[in-house]
């Protein structure tokens, strides 16, 4: 997901945020992320010609483990942030 928001940064001159958000759910969805587009904050600094997207979602996974072979839960949080410039190149 890094990636994804990271390349849709990078392209901001010329792509709208809605065009943006869309395609970043899309690659959720790609990589079975429980992500919408109300996950995806995206900001533009005008004065700084930056573009920064943040999300961030949480993972729970279960699985076998202990010394007595007891079902583990454990959570996993993921928050990536990406912020690139977005003069032309």
């Amino acid at each position: 997901m890094q990636d994804a928001m990271s390349s849709k940064a990078s392209v901001a001159q010329v792509l709208k945020d809605d065009e943006i958000r869309s395609d970043l759910v899309m690659k959720a969805k790609e990589l079975g992320l429980p992500l919408t587009g109300e996950n995806f904050v995206i900001v533009r600094d005008v004065d700084k010609r930056t573009m920064t997207i943040k999300t961030a979602w949480d993972v729970e996974v279960h699985y076998f483990g202990g010394f007595c072979g007891d079902l583990c839960i454990q959570n996993y949080h993921f928050e990536p942030v990406a912020q690139e410039n977005m003069t032309r190149k």
